[in-house]
């Protein structure tokens, strides 16, 4: 697999040694290649799988999918309407992949999984853009995935991305979608049994086109934090939460001053070991990761980029 072919990548620990470890998709060879750590910063390519002839991957989860207490490997298919899971036997080595269908015939970004009826099995729920919905999938006990319920984000919202957290700290898993052809962000406060209420949004600007989110504490206040990627607008945008499913208005800090620099995606850690959480974006349009430390009060330095 050659470095610039790599479209997604995700971390687990797929031996069971405690060591993280990487898949890595490649959506033009349509293969997902295994990458083993020894815990020193180095990984070693042990293994390659075929995502099939007719596979579209736009998206990579690591997780338990099936609760045998191993990492598996689910992909989403961008435009024909299924996801694939590499069921993870716990020694580096996968079972061959199955394929499920989703139901939908939209295009299909981003997913994410949490418990979202409290029956200790991992659901779904898939950002479907030219439909305007985001698709939930619950488990079943025959099927990783039956039961499918869609919910409208809004006329021409284009929901790029979702994520799974618990916004107002009721033990109930919500979900936070960026929608960007409204240019906002949504929140569906879950009602415990799969189902959500009304979706309310928050503005990430005038033409900012929010394409990717994180979530976290920026903080210290133990409420989860929502972090968006505004692409045409070049920065991004902090949402503190208030710990009762509603968040303060959107602060932002432009990723690369004076450059169309087109921030496609984040992620938040600590990269300076001072207990507060940071972020790092990485910039289509300069070929550059931007990397804001964060004071551990909801804000954060000036960006700090560095070329790729």
């Amino acid at each position: 697999t050659n470095a610039t072919d790599l479209n997604f990548i995700a971390i687990g620990d797929f031996n069971g040694d405690k060591q993280l470890d990487l898949v890595v998709v490649d959506a033009t060879a349509r293969i997902i290649g295994i990458f083993l750590g020894h815990g020193d910063g180095i990984f070693s390519h042990v293994s390659t799988y075929s995502t099939g002839f007719w596979s579209d991957p736009s998206s990579v989860i690591v997780s338990d999918l099936n609760n045998d207490k191993q990492d598996d490997i689910c992909v989403l298919n961008q435009y024909i309407s299924s996801f694939m899971i590499f069921y993870g036997y716990g020694n580096g080595n996968f079972a061959p992949l199955k394929t499920y269908p989703i139901g939908n015939e939209g295009s299909n970004f981003s997913f994410a999984v949490g418990d979202l009826n409290h029956d200790n099995k991992l659901d779904m729920v898939i950002a479907i853009p030219n439909t305007d919905t985001v698709e939930v999938l619950l488990a079943s006990d025959s099927e990783p995935f039956s039961d499918s319920v869609l919910f409208v984000t809004g006329t021409d919202s284009l929901p790029y991305f979702v994520v799974v957290g618990d916004f107002n700290n009721d033990d109930r898993k919500d979900i936070a979608v960026a929608n960007s052809g409204t240019n906002n962000v949504g929140i569906l406060i879950g009602n415990g049994n799969g189902t959500f209420q009304s979706m309310i949004t928050y503005t990430t600007g005038n033409r900012s086109f929010p394409i990717g989110l994180a979530i976290g504490h920026v903080n210290h206040d133990n409420c989860l934090d929502i972090a968006v990627v505004n692409r045409d607008a070049g920065n991004i945008g902090i949402f503190l939460g208030k710990c009762d499913g509603t968040f303060q208005g959107q602060v932002s800090y432009l990723v690369e001053q004076g450059s169309t620099s087109l921030p496609v995606s984040i992620a938040f850690g600590d990269f300076n070991n001072d207990n507060s959480t940071d972020i790092a974006v990485a910039n289509y349009g300069s070929n550059t990761v931007g990397v804001l430390l964060g004071y551990g009060n909801g804000s954060f330095a000036k960006s700090a980029l560095y070329p790729v």
